[in-house]
């Protein structure tokens, strides 16, 4: 599939993209002193559309990321990344603590609680402890579909069987 992309087109849709994924930290910045419900959606809404790029696009469309790094990926690659990123609140380090629950030693050590996540409303920009409210689901919950589909969901699958591959495969 050869694309004919003008310039213009093609530096506009990189500028859109590195707006989201400029920063290899993200989302866990320190110039964010909290990650707002907001951001968590959008992450979600710009994984669907990359996703929904890359369907179009396939391989041929190749961006840095994060931008500068000269580490080249497709569309699908970078939603994967942003997902990894979102994924990453909730997933043990290699210490065994999960920065959704930051501090507190009940939750990351104890054999009882730590398998029993809380979904925050909102997250520490710094080190990405829930805070607010966790008897709520809200965004945080989109986490888990985002896990299911790139569990199991490679590029080729999605090029080949479309956004149903995410589910039904």
């Amino acid at each position: 599939m050869h694309l004919d992309l003008t310039e213009e087109e093609t530096a506009a849709l990189a500028r859109l993209l590195r707006r989201t994924i400029d920063d290899d930290r993200y989302p866990l910045s320190p110039r964010i002193q909290t990650l707002k419900t907001i951001l968590g959606t959008v992450n979600a809404l710009l994984i669907r559309a990359l996703m929904q790029y890359y369907s179009y696009y396939g391989d041929n469309f190749r961006i840095d990321c994060p931008t500068g790094s000269g580490n080249s990926m497709n569309l699908f690659e970078v939603a994967q990344e942003l997902a990894n990123r979102l994924t990453s609140i909730f997933l043990r380090d290699q210490a065994g603590h999960r920065p959704v629950f930051g501090g507190a030693a009940k939750f990351q050590n104890d054999p009882y609680w730590r398998d029993h996540l809380l979904f925050y409303e909102y997250f520490h920009g710094d080190n990405g402890a829930g805070i607010g409210a966790s008897h709520q689901t809200g965004w945080t919950g989109v986490v888990a579909a985002l896990i299911e589909i790139f569990g199991h969901l490679d590029a080729r699958t999605f090029l080949e069987h479309g956004r149903e591959a995410a589910f039904e495969l």
